[in-house]
């Protein structure tokens, strides 16, 4: 998360989501609820009213949780979100996630250059209309990081031509 003024303009959406997204995530890095709990020295009543959002975690209580889980909030505060090298985003009821696709970046071919041109001009206004919207600027971020993947493979393929 880049600040404390970003989470708290997330909040709505991370209270909303957390309680599902816990659940699974727990299950996902293999542990039982009540196993979970134990370790943490909750009760496993606490991570229930979590997952119902009857009550949510203090900050501490949530470290506590990133760290056992090996996972970064960004997994609660927007939809798309990155564990190691691999990108996710979760299905509109937060039941589970999909892999996001990987693109054969040597095969991409563009036939005009005008397109690239056009494109640009468009995220630019987008970023202009939308600088103050936290999940844009996120998601929009996160494109632009796969972007700077591919030009990197594309310099590197290059200079193993030459």
């Amino acid at each position: 998360m880049e600040n404390m003024m970003e989470l708290e303009d997330r909040y709505p959406y991370i209270k909303k989501h957390f309680g599902k997204r816990l659940k699974h995530l727990i299950k996902f890095k293999g542990y039982k609820v009540s196993e979970f709990a134990n370790l943490l020295g909750w009760s496993r009543d606490t991570l229930y009213k979590y997952f119902r959002s009857e009550m949510f975690p203090t900050n501490e209580s949530l470290d506590q949780m990133l760290n056992m889980l090996d996972i970064d909030i960004d997994v609660f505060t927007y939809p798309a979100f990155s564990m190691g090298e691999i990108s996710y985003h979760w299905l509109p009821d937060d039941s589970d996630w999909v892999e996001e696709p990987t693109i054969d970046w040597i095969n991409v071919k563009i036939d005009d250059v005008k397109d690239i041109y056009e494109i640009i001009e468009i995220i630019k206004e987008a970023v202009e209309e939308n600088k103050n919207n936290t999940a844009f600027v996120h998601n929009l971020k996160f494109l632009l990081l796969t972007i700077d993947e591919f030009i990197s493979n594309f310099e590197n393929n290059n200079e193993q031509e030459s």
